[in-house]
């Protein structure tokens, strides 16, 4: 016979469990989610015929090691035109965001830093990962004020003009952007680019990855999208205040 003591022990951390599923779940915050799912079904009735949201979910952070709150968003995907997205919508604004325009995002970010790299008129393959993070909450969180929730791979949809976004994006603390770009070994000379080349652009990395005239350049395929992915190709690392080079491999290029 087991003992009432660890009955109730057992008991006790059965129900914290489900707490805990229900917290990340988003159940435990039903009025948000209905009002996240509420503005995405608006927002999906003007995309036309089989536009469908696919799942929905509150997002939850652990500001704590013991503590989980549910920031102002709820995240998920949706498919519309035969294509499947993701969004994250701010249930206190109103405001929404989605995947559908990140290419064009992206490639307006591609245009933009290697013209300040000097490599626009050059042969090169670009990838570029970009993530959004915005503040929690709208109102202030006296106890957390610093806390962020990360929204993914996705652009408002209320932008008019990308071009002018992204160059804000460039700047904007809350906007991770990460681009590896393949290009050719002579382009990669030492001390090309100091610290001061992406000063004042807090969110950009932007790694180098060299090839000789005589390799193919790789496809987007080939390319990683890790943050801290290294390898022998890798001659240039530029970032805000700081460039690194690989004299080993670039004496020989």
């Amino acid at each position: 016979m087991v003992p009432a003591r660890k009955k109730r022990a057992f008991a006790l951390m059965l129900a914290l469990a489900l707490l805990l599923l229900l917290a990340l779940s988003g159940c435990g915050h039903s009025a948000q989610l209905k009002e996240g799912q509420k503005l995405m079904k608006q927002y999906l009735s003007g995309l036309g015929r089989g536009a469908a949201l696919l799942d929905s979910h509150v997002d939850v952070l652990r500001p704590a090691a013991d503590t989980l709150v549910a920031s102002d968003y709820v995240k998920g995907s949706f498919r519309a035109n035969g294509q499947t997205w993701d969004f994250a919508v701010d249930t206190a604004t109103g405001e929404i965001y989605t995947s559908e325009r990140l290419s064009e995002f992206s490639d307006c970010c591609v245009r933009q830093i290697t013209a300040r790299l000097g490599l626009d008129r050059s042969e090169y393959v670009a990838d570029c990962l970009t993530e959004l993070w915005r503040p929690a909450w709208q109102e202030e969180n006296i106890e957390w004020p610093w806390e962020e929730a990360y929204l993914g791979e996705v652009v408002p949809v209320g932008v008019t003009d990308m071009e002018a976004y992204a160059a804000r994006a460039l700047e904007d603390e809350d906007v991770r952007i990460l681009l590896f770009l393949a290009c050719r070994d002579g382009e990669l000379r030492e001390e090309r680019w100091s610290g001061e080349t992406l000063s004042d652009w807090d969110a950009v990395e932007v790694q180098l990855f060299g090839f000789s005239d005589a390799e193919p350049l790789p496809t987007l395929e080939t390319f990683p999208r890790d943050y801290h992915y290294v390898n022998d190709r890798v001659r240039v690392t530029v970032m805000p205040g700081e460039v690194r080079y690989r004299p080993a491999e670039s004496e020989g290029s």
